[in-house]
């Protein structure tokens, strides 16, 4: 009868599925090419990076705060759509000198970097680009010129005087080609601020926006920056979206995909004996920790794969191997930060160059800064983090064996023949084995189960089985056959270590493990002085802030109102305020305006 029962419930789960195969080993992958799927259109998406630094111009070893916005290219596009954004700071060989990913919501991101103070005096390239803007040449990346100096190293100063094709837009300054302007702009929003003021004073920016932007909620996002004049508004980019095509996201045409939903792993399987790249093999991905992690990917006809890791998840490390043990092959991954850079020309000058007398001034500010210990940097911001309990991908599984209910037994040979009925492990000269039976039909399964340590699948039983029973916490055990998406394990046994990290342990054959993080994980504020309480404001510490006021995100609220606020510093100067931000169509909208401190 139970045979019976479990006969009628196999046919009525694999409805409409061809036959389990065999494929390499004891796995087996549920073949659906014979199903038919709703084929949808291919979605035409197109996007840009805009990028709102703080400065233009900055000392080696200050900090440069961005806001990174996501718009739209093109006429008739449709939604900008990825979540995360690379940065990338290039000096005139075309080599990262940093490099940075963040995280974008509801159109924009923002973060920090440390310029290195080993950085020779010059031009550099900050660029910015998502993964679906890695289909088109890297000149239609966002690109920006910047100048940072460095007062130990002024003679080897190198300078930009061409990027790619727009070798004639680097002789002048030009504005955003994305940013709205003239008439529509001032009926969109208006900055209100004091013409002048003294040192260690308030200063409050009223910003307002118009009748019809309130009624539209046309503003989602402003950032804003004061920094000294350097006698200039425009700033300089180096690409004009004026002149590229926008970037149509096909998924079925484009190597890079927008990572809509969380960040994309690209890697590739090749020989090492013939550099062949290697098709329709079967890539694992599992994460080490507590709570199982687990991903499949099969290479195409060029030997790459993609793994999709969900923007909500967190995984510390990844580790991904290949089904099979042929120790020839080789995976290689795929940084995310993209390899190609566009052409660049610069001009060497070997004698002293003359640096404008407001560098001099910087540079005394930032070594005051560093003599008095004074960093614009606050403490992280409590972000809010994942639970840190998971649920394991099979779900509760069918044995839950916790060590610490149980006295300690000498080996994991006695735990598995006295705890865990159903599970057997045998032992021999050469050998090692671990089996699982069918509980539906009391019989061991043909293929081998999946053994996991930490939720990492290994090859070889001699791990588990040679496990001290003093670093295990928990045992779970899937004596049912189980499905993922279309890869089916006959039986699971995973251990978990009371470290969770799958430390001390060789790496299964076939197989890496690397960090996985590119964001930042916490959010680093600017911070500047109060002065509100009198005996700060006389306070004899100096107060000679490069940047005098950063604010990467402002919400106007119902009314489409939002308000600064900020100290000047006892740094006399003209100061410019730059503000910019994105609508809810996805354009870029700007202001800027004088304020002087006497």
């Amino acid at each position: 009868m139970v045979r019976l029962i479990k006969v009628i419930f196999q046919v009525l789960f694999f409805a409409g599925l061809v036959p389990a195969v065999n494929c390499q080993d004891k796995y087996q992958l549920l073949n659906r090419t014979d199903r038919k799927e709703i084929v949808k259109p291919a979605a035409v998406i197109s996007e840009a990076i805009f990028l709102h630094t703080d400065r233009e111009e900055y000392i080696a070893g200050e900090n440069c705060w961005f806001t990174a916005y996501l718009v739209e290219t093109g006429k008739g596009a449709g939604s900008a759509v990825s979540s995360f954004a690379y940065i990338e700071l290039l000096n005139a060989e075309r080599n990262p000198v940093v490099q940075k990913g963040i995280s974008l919501f509801e159109r924009s991101g923002h973060g920090m970097f440390v310029m290195p103070d080993t950085l020779s005096s010059g031009s550099y390239i900050l660029r910015a680009y998502t993964n679906l803007m890695k289909n088109l040449p890297p000149e239609n990346c966002f690109m920006k010129i910047i100048t940072i100096y460095n007062s130990l190293k002024h003679r080897d100063y190198h300078e930009i005087i061409s990027v790619g094709q727009y070798k004639d837009r680097m002789s002048e300054a030009s504005s955003s080609p994305y940013t709205i302007s003239g008439d529509e702009l001032s009926q969109i929003f208006s900055v209100r601020a004091p013409d002048s003021t003294a040192k260690r004073e308030k200063i409050t920016l009223d910003i307002t926006a118009g009748r019809n932007a309130v009624r539209s909620a046309v503003i989602t996002n402003l950032s804003i920056s004061v920094a000294p004049w350097t006698g200039r508004m425009e700033e300089t980019y180096v690409h004009n979206t004026s002149s590229r095509e926008p970037v149509s996201y096909s998924p079925s045409a484009q190597e890079y995909k927008a990572e809509i939903t969380g960040r994309i792993i690209h890697g590739s399987l090749l020989s090492q004996n013939t550099g062949e790249d290697l098709a329709d093999r079967i890539i694992l991905l599992s994460v080490p920790g507590k709570e199982a992690y687990f991903r499949y990917a099969i290479t195409d006809g060029n030997g790459k794969f993609t793994f999709n890791i969900h923007k909500d998840e967190n995984p510390g490390e990844l580790v991904i191997q290949q089904l099979n043990k042929d120790n020839n092959n080789l995976i290689r991954i795929e940084s995310s930060f993209w390899d190609r850079y566009p052409d660049i020309e610069i001009r060497d000058d070997s004698l002293y160059r003359e640096i404008p007398q407001y560098i001099s001034d910087w540079s005394e500010n930032y070594q005051v800064s560093k003599i008095y210990g004074i960093s614009h940097s606050g403490d992280p911001l409590p972000t809010q983090k994942m639970k840190d309990k998971k649920p394991r991908f099979y779900g509760v599984p069918d044995m839950e064996l916790l060590m610490a209910d149980y006295v300690l037994l000498p080996s994991m040979q006695e735990v598995f023949y006295e705890l865990i009925p159903g599970v057997s492990m045998k032992t021999g000269r050469k050998n090692y084995g671990i089996t699982v039976v069918n509980p539906l039909e009391n019989r061991q399964y043909e293929e081998e189960p999946t053994l996991m340590i930490d939720g990492v699948i290994i090859n070889e039983s001699s791990l588990m089985v040679e496990m001290s029973t003093e670093k295990v916490e928990r045992i779970d055990v899937m004596r049912n056959e189980y499905v993922s998406g279309g890869y089916h394990f006959y039986g699971i046994v995973n251990l978990i270590t009371k470290t969770g990290d799958f430390s001390n342990l060789p790496l299964p054959e076939n197989s890496i493990r690397f960090p996985y993080a590119v964001t930042d994980q916490e959010e680093i504020p600017f911070t500047a002085p109060d002065y509100s309480d009198p005996a700060v404001k006389i306070s004899r510490v100096p107060d000679f802030r490069n940047t005098l006021y950063w604010n990467p995100s402002l919400k106007p609220d119902s009314e489409g109102s939002v308000k600064a606020e900020f100290w000047s510093s006892d740094m006399v100067s003209d100061y410019l305020i730059t503000i910019y931000g994105i609508t809810g169509s996805g354009k870029i909208i700007s202001q800027k305006k004088l304020i002087k401190v006497r």
